[in-house]
């Protein structure tokens, strides 16, 4: 450990410390030399007050001759590391002395980015003014804007105001075709992907490779996200260019309570393989419930679940294995009959008692 701190400036250090009188002493005697000498990450004393979170030390230590636009090893200034932190009053000592606002990294993100990333709303505030007029939709390397930032971390704050700035933020690609929608549904966050939709966001955009926000959702396995936006008219039958459905994704990566929030969607709709979301749950290594979930609630082409086959041929017991796997007792086929309308054509006492039992 004393190691790591072996070629640590003192000044440094004590600002990590948040030392404010300790600073001031070393400061005494300080040249512009030593104000701005650095450690092995090319991070300076200014660096680490933004960090964690101290203006006066900045202050202190921009009175001493800080360089207020000094970089890091990754080209990140201390205004950035003030917006990662979150520390406004550091973000604001910084601009009064002309810190570069929109000053890049090696990623290319600006100090918009990282307060956007990081939720420092308050921060993003007082990057505003000092910005040009093409800034709020700046990307970094990946085509990422600040609203790209906000919505796959989940900061709905932020991305409130970025939309109230920029409102053609909304629909922004990145460089694979991805809009904020699409991170936000990775990111599982509902308040995001309501805020984004009621902005103008397109439900059913593709990327690249043809996933929509659903796609993304799904394959994260963040239920929530799904029901929101199956809610919101997300479409559950558009393919990806591999043709795999939603339910194809939740399937393959073994989400089962995703399944259930897609249970409309065609459960014998193929990809470009001829794979079913069946087939892909009898493959994956994590699915098995979701293969017991489509063994009950696969569908013929008349519309009759196996429960449903279960009443019209009165077989009680298999109906009530069904209903023990969670079979909908409700569902009805093509022509408007659920399993109990089909029990009571039959006469199927026994049959009959168990789906009332069950909740018909």
């Amino acid at each position: 450990m004393l190691q790591e701190f072996e070629h640590v400036p003192d000044l440094l250090l004590k600002t990590l410390a948040r030392s404010t009188e300790e600073v001031r002493n070393l400061l005494v005697d300080c040249n512009a030399e030593d104000v701005n000498a650095q450690d092995p990450g090319h991070r300076t004393a200014l660096h680490a007050a933004a960090h964690v979170d101290q203006p006066d030390i900045a202050r202190l230590l921009l009175q001493s001759g800080a360089n207020v636009d000094c970089k890091d090893a990754g080209w990140q200034t201390p205004l950035h590391r003030a917006c990662a932190s979150k520390s406004a009053g550091c973000a604001q000592v910084l601009l009064e002395y002309q810190a570069d606002a929109n000053s890049r990294d090696r990623g290319w993100q600006t100090p918009l980015h990282a307060a956007a990333a990081h939720g420092s709303v308050d921060c993003a505030w007082l990057l505003l003014p000092h910005l040009p007029a093409d800034a709020l939709t700046g990307v970094d390397r990946n085509g990422y804007t600040a609203l790209h930032h906000a919505a796959l971390n989940g900061q709905t704050e932020v991305a409130q105001l970025l939309l109230t700035k920029a409102p053609e933020l909304v629909n922004i690609e990145d460089r694979q075709e991805r809009r904020p929608l699409h991170w936000a549904a990775c990111h599982g966050s509902e308040a995001m992907l309501e805020l984004l939709v009621r902005h103008g966001a397109e439900l059913n955009a593709p990327d690249e490779l043809g996933f929509t926000a659903l796609h993304a959702a799904a394959a994260c396995g963040h239920v929530l996200a799904v029901r929101r936006l199956v809610s919101l008219g997300a479409d559950c039958e558009l393919t990806t260019r591999a043709g795999n459905t939603p339910l194809h994704l939740a399937c393959l990566n073994g989400f089962d309570q995703v399944c259930y929030e897609l249970a409309d969607a065609d459960l014998e709709a193929t990809n470009h393989f001829g794979q079913t979301a069946m087939h892909v749950s009898a493959a994956g290594s994590h699915s098995a419930l979701c293969l017991d979930w489509l063994i009950v609630h696969v569908r013929c082409r008349a519309g009759r679940t196996p429960l449903h086959m279960a009443a019209l041929h009165g077989r009680a017991s298999r109906a009530q294995t069904l209903l023990a796997d969670r079979a909908s007792v409700d569902a009805v086929d093509s022509a408007g009959y659920s399993p109990l309308g089909f029990g009571a054509l039959g006469g199927h006492q026994l049959l009959l008692e168990a789906l009332i039992r069950a909740g018909a």
